[in-house]
């Protein structure tokens, strides 16, 4: 564990909250990017018929940029997972 991060969680119990919160936030996080291209989507439906040819074309580029990026964050999602997995291995590893 670095130095600074071990310095400043002195107790167990405080780098067990950090581990905790961290996940908790980055789910949070994903799931926010996953709700894009359903806002996109359900945006449309306050659109009045006549305008929807119009901007069908925006709300497709958002809908696949969004499915995109979700991707994209996911992908970063199971990178930190896997971080804050092992930082709690060492941790716990620490405690002992």
């Amino acid at each position: 564990m670095p130095v600074p991060v071990a310095a400043s969680l002195r107790t167990c119990r405080e780098r067990r909250r950090l581990t905790t919160t961290l996940q908790r936030r980055s789910v949070g996080f994903l799931t926010v990017a996953a709700s894009i291209p359903q806002i996109a989507v359900g945006g449309l439906t306050f659109v009045p018929t006549s305008d929807i040819p119009n901007i069908i074309d925006v709300v497709r580029v958002v809908c696949v940029g969004g499915t995109l990026a979700f991707v994209a964050s996911y992908s970063i999602f199971r990178l930190i997972e896997g971080d804050l997995n092992a930082l709690l291995r060492v941790v716990s590893r620490r405690s002992s």
